[in-house]
Order: C-alpha cells, then sequence, then structure tokens
C-alpha cells in the first residue's frame, strides 16, 4: 500500500491545486468528481428557466462533473451521475417528443438522487436551479428548438450525432446564471465542489465503516474504485472487489473485504492524483506508462533519461566533456535548490495486461538527491557526440546522453521508410529495463549492448545517414559506458587515444582512415557513393585482418589522386596503427573484433574530419 500512501500525500500536498486547470491539462480532480467530454451545455437561470443551450466542440469539452461510486465506475445497468449526465439520464421529454420507456427508469433514478441533493443541508443553488428545471421542463424540446438537436417527422431522434456522439449519449453540462454570480460554470465553482464533497459525506452509512488499510483511519470503506486512470486505457482499473465469478480474491478469501479494506476517501484521493500525474507528467513507451514525482509537488527530472525535460538543451554547445559536465551540472542545480535533501521521489509504471485491468509493473522510491545524482550520473557516464539540426537549420556536433526510447529503437528496432520503428511490446518491456539501469544505478544489459555492436556494423543496412548517426552515437555511448562500469573506472574516453594498443581499438581506427581516404577523392557528384570500408565493414568485424588486406589493395589507386602530403599524412597514421597491431600475436590478428572498435573508429573519423576542417581554414586565410 506505500504506492497509495505516497498518492495521498501528494493529493494533500496538491490540493490548493484542485479544479485548477493550466495550459489545457487535466485538473486535479476534486474528491468524488470525475472528468468527461460533454457534447451539450445548457444555460439557466437560478429560477430554474431556460435561457439558451449549444454545442460543446472537442477542444473545450472535458468536464468535471460529481460522481458515485457506482456512476464512475458504470459500464452497464443504471447509475445516474449526481449532477450532468447523459442526455437519457436527465429528460424524459413530453409529447410526442418522449423517450422511449426503456430510459424512464433512468431519468427516475437520475431525479431522485439530484432531489436528495438539492434538499439536503448541504445543498447548493446551482442543484436547486438544475433540479426545479429538469422537474419542471422539457430539455428534449428545448434542445429541438434551439436545433442543438432534430427529430424525424415521427418526433423521434434522428440517428445524428454531435462530436461523433449519438444523441442519447451526449453528456449534459450545466451553467447557472444569477445576478450576483462571478462564474456560473458549474465544473469550475468550487463552492459547488465542497456542497458535493460534505453531501456525499453525509450520506454514508456509519455501519459499514472499517479500519483503512492504507491510512489506518476507520472510515467508509470503497466498493467500487475509479477507473480511466491512463486516459489510453479508460476502462482498465488499479484495484477491482466485486469479482465473484472469476479469481480477483476467489480461492483464497470468501468475502473480497476480507482481501484488502480501502477507505473511501483514500481510494479517491490516491486515483484522483494517480490520474493528474499520468495525464500531465506521464511518459508513454510502447503502451506502458511511467510518472516520476515529487509528493509535495515540487519539480524534478524526468526518470528516463529523456533530455527534452531540460530547458534550452538543443542550442547547449558542449564540445568536451569538462564543459558538458559543467552545464550538465547548472541545469541540475536549479532542481537541486527546490528539492531538500530528504524530500522523497516516486517512480511508478503502469500497464494495461487486458482492458479491465491495471497493474503497477514497476514502482521506487528514492531521497530526491539520490535521484538526481543517479540521473546525473547516468548522463555524465552514457553519453557521446551526437548531430542534430538546430533551430536555425545549422547541423551541430555535441556531446549529449541518448534518449531512452532512441535506445530502444537502435538497438530493437527496423528501418521502415527511412524511420526507426520498434514495435510496441519491445518498447515497453526494454523501457522499464533502461529506466532500471538509471533509476538503480545497474549495469546496461549485455543483449543491449550486443545488439547495437551487430547492428552499427551494418551500415548498409540504413537508407536514411541521420538513422545511422544516431545508431553509431548511440552504440559508442552505452558501449563505452558498458565496459566503464565493468571496470569500474573511465578506461574509454571521448578523446582519441593514440596509445591505446586495444586491437579492436585499433582495428577500428585503420577502418576509419581507410574510410577518409577514399571519401577524400570524391566529387561531389559521388557524395551518395559508399567507400569499400563501409561496404565492407561487417565482414572487417568477423575477419580483419583478411578484410585489411583487401582494403589496403583498393587504396592504391585512392592514394595517387591525393597531394603528396595528405598521402604522407594517411600512410603515417597506417604505419603507426599497423606498427602497434604488428608487435602483438599475429596468430589473433584475425579474430573477430569486440564491440570497442567502434569507438576507435569513431574518434579516428572524427579526428581526421577535424584536421580537414582546420586545413580548410588554413587555406581561406
Amino acid at each position: 500500500m506505500s504506492w497509495m500512501k505516497k498518492l495521498i500525500d501528494t493529493y494533500d500536498n496538491n490540493a490548493h491545486l484542485m479544479g485548477i486547470r493550466e495550459n489545457e491539462k487535466l485538473p486535479l480532480l476534486p474528491l468524488y468528481y470525475n472528468l468527461n467530454k460533454a457534447q451539450i451545455e445548457v444555460i439557466i437561470n437560478t429560477n430554474g428557466k431556460f435561457i439558451s443551450a449549444s454545442k460543446v466542440t472537442s477542444d473545450t469539452s472535458e468536464t468535471v462533473i460529481p460522481a458515485t461510486e457506482s456512476s464512475s465506475s458504470r459500464s452497464s445497468g443504471i447509475a445516474p451521475h449526481p449532477l450532468c449526465d447523459q442526455l437519457q439520464y436527465v429528460c424524459l421529454g413530453s409529447g410526442k417528443y418522449r423517450y422511449g420507456a426503456q430510459y424512464k427508469v433512468k431519468y427516475i433514478e437520475y431525479m431522485k438522487g439530484l432531489k436528495a441533493w438539492a434538499e439536503s443541508e448541504y445543498s447548493h443553488p446551482k442543484v436547486k436551479a438544475i433540479y426545479n428545471y429538469c422537474h419542471n421542463c422539457d430539455l428534449l424540446s428545448d434542445l429541438i428548438s434551439t436545433a442543438i438537436i432534430n427529430v424525424d417527422e415521427n418526433g423521434k431522434l434522428t440517428e445524428e450525432k454531435i462530436e461523433g456522439t449519438q444523441y442519447e449519449k451526449c453528456l449534459v453540462r450545466w451553467v447557472v446564471y444569477s445576478d450576483d454570480e462571478t462564474n456560473p460554470k458549474t465544473w469550475e465553482d468550487k463552492t459547488l465542489f465542497d456542497s458535493y464533497y460534505n453531501y456525499n459525506n453525509s450520506i454514508q452509512n456509519p455501519s459499514e465503516a472499517d479500519i483503512c488499510y492504507v491510512t489506518g483511519v476507520k472510515s467508509s470503506i470503497a466498493t467500487n474504485h475509479p477507473k480511466g486512470i491512463v486516459r489510453a486505457t479508460y476502462g482498465a482499473k488499479l484495484i477491482s472487489t466485486n469479482d465473484s465469478a472469476n479469481y480477483t480474491y476467489r480461492g483464497r478469501f470468501s468475502e473480497w473485504n476480507q482481501a484488502a479494506v480501502i477507505g473511501l476517501e483514500s481510494s479517491q484521493k490516491a486515483h484522483n492524483a494517480l490520474s493528474w500525474l499520468v495525464a500531465n507528467q506521464g511518459q508513454n513507451m510502447g503502451g506502458r506508462t511511467y510518472v516520476a514525482w515529487n509528493p509535495k509537488g515540487k519539480k524534478i527530472p524526468k526518470a528516463g533519461g529523456i533530455f527534452d525535460d531540460f530547458d534550452d538543451v538543443a542550442d547547449m554547445t558542449t564540445n568536451t566533456m569538462p564543459e558538458y559536465k559543467e552545464k550538465l551540472n547548472d541545469l541540475l542545480k536549479g532542481y537541486r535548490k527546490e528539492l531538500d535533501a530528504h524530500d522523497d521521489v516516486v517512480i511508478i509504471a503502469l500497464d494495461a495486461a487486458t482492458t479491465g485491468r491495471l497493474s503497477v509493473a514497476y514502482y521506487n522510491e528514492l531521497r530526491s538527491s539520490d535521484f538526481i545524482d543517479r540521473i546525473q550520473l547516468w548522463h555524465e557516464t552514457c553519453c557521446w557526440f551526437f548531430k542534430w539540426f538546430n533551430k536555425e537549420g545549422t547541423m551541430v556536433e555535441n556531446i549529449t546522453s541518448p534518449i531512452t526510447s532512441s535506445i530502444i529503437k537502435c538497438s530493437f528496432g527496423n528501418e521502415e521508410n527511412k524511420i526507426l520503428k520498434v514495435k510496441d511490446e519491445i518498447m515497453k518491456e526494454q523501457s522499464q529495463r533502461i529506466i532500471h539501469c538509471i533509476v538503480d544505478n545497474q549495469l546496461i544489459p549485455t543483449d543491449i549492448v550486443r545488439s547495437l555492436f551487430h547492428k552499427a556494423s551494418k551500415p548498409q543496412a540504413y537508407d536514411s545517414k541521420k538513422n545511422y548517426s544516431l545508431l553509431l552515437s548511440t552504440a559508442c555511448a552505452v558501449i563505452r559506458k558498458y565496459h566503464n562500469d565493468r571496470n569500474g573506472k573511465e578506461i574509454w574516453k571521448m578523446q582519441l587515444d593514440i596509445s591505446n594498443t586495444n586491437r579492436s581499438y585499433l582495428f577500428g581506427r585503420l577502418l576509419a582512415v581507410t574510410e577518409k581516404i577514399e571519401r577524400s577523392t570524391y566529387s561531389r557528384d559521388e557524395s551518395g557513393r559508399e567507400p569499400n570500408a563501409i561496404r565492407l565493414q561487417s565482414v572487417f568485424v568477423q575477419r580483419p585482418l583478411n578484410t585489411w588486406g583487401t582494403l589496403e589493395k583498393a587504396l592504391i589507386p585512392y592514394y595517387a589522386k591525393l597531394n603528396p602530403g595528405s598521402r604522407k599524412f594517411y600512410k603515417d597514421i597506417i604505419g603507426d596503427i599497423v606498427g602497434t597491431l604488428q608487435a602483438d600475436d599475429i596468430s589473433q590478428l584475425n579474430k573477430s573484433l569486440d564491440d570497442v572498435y567502434l569507438l576507435g573508429y569513431y574518434l579516428q573519423r572524427k579526428e581526421l574530419y577535424q584536421y580537414k576542417k582546420t586545413d580548410e581554414n588554413k587555406e581561406e586565410e
């Protein structure tokens, strides 16, 4: 029950935001309230007289409405909402416009509940006005007269829809005007929120109270828990108590309340807080929703290693590791200042296993200081040079950390129409493994490292150079972190190490030099042509010595096209690398390469292109 207690604390700490919608996001719902989409808006006055009605557009349709335990989880049967409900509940019609007999019971039940609230000591002027209107007037006729809905020549409702919803299922919301009313909308009136909260508590049966397993306080018990925590899986519930025919509790307990007892208010607070967090902060990865938050409402970095959470990251200029670490530290300082060292951070992952069941797939609680330390450690250790277009449309190359979804797409995805795609099932499971590595400071799984290594060794499998560039940088970032973490220290750095004698690293450098020699001789018309080094890269990884012999012979005509200075420059580099390789056991040189060859390949290539830029600048001067 720890996760529920944290959610209750979150609700209590952020109660001042109740009902407030910011930037069109889901508000924190009042207790015993739901968020529904309305299709019809009816305006009346405090005397219960009709003023006007209008259709509600989809962009303004979300409406906060009071609900009962039964109505908030209804899927069939009769369970009216207390105030705003579908047309089939709130009006019966009269004369030839009367609804069929099947709707009579719904209308009677709706009016019974509305009357009880209107006549209680916790009533509200808006509730009384709505009851008087529904009791004395004919809403259906008013809607027809204002052309909100249409009927045929027999007075029957047509098959038309409002925003894709059939007439009888259109939800009606109320606006009640009075002379001194500052906010006539029922879904924004905090005095109405309080009215229903007090009324709902007053009608609870004291004899059905019990000890809540979450708070330890005796209170009214929830018999139905809300659904709709994750909007994409609206019908899925986290807690179910009424499944007496299947296996929710059968076989272990004879009654549902022997398994767990949760207070009604506790359930409402926990579910409302979680819905609010998911809608405003949740990240969906393959159908699994991740949320990280501070129960006091303080801002924290995202748990998924997603750099998009930081401001102006796309314009960060970080060409060296010291510069990158300094700017990363500056970005995280703001979070550290707002958070106390002992503030909690909670991370939860929700997954709808079926259309009716929502499960907690991952849960963790950390101190905020530990959480930010681990976020910072991940970004400092899992980073590489990445290329992208900035706001001005210029290609830039900066040090940054690969986002979680990119690691998964590069590891397990395939290119389709020049877009990297991965199945939702894979994204769902693998994203949790990456987030576990970040939040729990665990070693990156070897299968992810291996997959990136093999895919980055097959550049010709990718039509898009942008995709392969992302793949290569992601692979280098993950491979470097993996080996550094295994050794417990930074043995693989982000600058070219010409003193490194690792066989795979040296062969990676050779491959980069070979590629650069060929590309240096290409004309502009040959920009799309791939050099031999790229075409033979996958073979080179398996049999590096044999393939190097093939590549070396293929370099002869390209050497002839180079000027003497460039030719000597490249041959000197190759000579140094080959000389270092020959110092090792010759019988071992043709063994397949390890993944660290990619680090040598990338860094040597980067170094060579930096030489080219320096030479161009000198020529301009």
